[in-house]
């Protein structure tokens, strides 16, 4: 096959690195990557190094995220109240801030066998979504967030932070998934300060399959299939670029 040398390395073409990459590379730091080594002499090895691949079911939010310990004052009818998180450390502390918006949901598959009068299915997903107003240690202090809740934090629910109404640190998330419709992709959502903003908006950045955005503005117009690349309002490059279509400027 193709065999590139750059300098004082060389590798296949094609070379891609990783748990989940091909072909092979010896660098100029004397690093080798290959898929597998036969060794008929001694083996000298003065640190290995031993890694761990760590996998998880659905998909995952990298944002400030707690597991409820109890909570006071809230029901189905009244978002005003207090839920204490789990502190494994014991410091009293937890990771949501004033102004956070935070957001559990999760999928009770029992209830899909109740059904109501019409015959549908009743309380299949629980979905709960809060302002904080206030923080103490490990207990905030919760106000309505935009949605209508119907049921109430228990103990063991799962909360995420997907957006802050006034504090541009903290009003975005990133979200990898490999099995939501149209994935595998890694989207970066920003600007959320209202729930109409997390369920409205396009994210800021896409990186992988791209078929599920439409945006005709960047030649997306929903009729794509298998194309994977980058999505965003600015892209900003310092190198090379190589294409064979497009548009620049117009």
């Amino acid at each position: 096959g193709d065999i590139i040398v750059a300098g004082d390395d060389i590798r296949s073409d094609p070379f891609s690195s990783g748990f989940a990459g091909s072909g092979w590379r010896i660098d100029n730091a004397a690093a080798l990557e290959v898929e597998s080594a036969t060794i008929r002499g001694t083996l000298s090895v003065y640190e290995l190094l031993i890694q761990q691949i760590r996998a998880t079911n659905g998909a995952i939010f990298v944002s400030s995220a707690a597991k409820v310990e109890s909570a006071s004052g809230l029901s189905a009818s009244d978002d005003d109240g207090t839920i204490t998180f789990e502190d494994p450390s014991n410091n009293n502390i937890c990771p949501f801030a004033a102004n956070d918006l935070i957001m559990m949901q999760r999928v009770n598959p029992g209830s899909l066998v109740a059904k109501d009068a019409a015959g549908g299915a009743t309380n299949v997903i629980k979905k709960l979504v809060y302002k904080v107003a206030s923080v103490s240690g490990k207990t905030v202090t919760v106000e309505n967030g935009g949605y209508d809740n119907t049921t109430y934090p228990v103990e063991g629910d799962e909360f995420v932070r997907i957006g802050n109404t006034s504090n541009n640190a903290r009003d975005g998330v990133i979200y990898l998934t490999s099995d939501d419709t149209e994935a595998p992709y890694i989207d970066i959502k920003a600007d959320i300060n209202s729930y109409s903003d997390w369920t409205g908006d396009a994210p800021k950045v896409r990186l992988g399959k791209l078929d599920g955005i439409t945006d005709t503005d960047a030649g997306l117009d929903g009729s794509q299939s298998e194309l994977y690349g980058l999505y965003s309002d600015t892209v900003r490059l310092k190198g090379h670029i190589h294409a064979t279509s497009g548009k620049i400027g117009g």
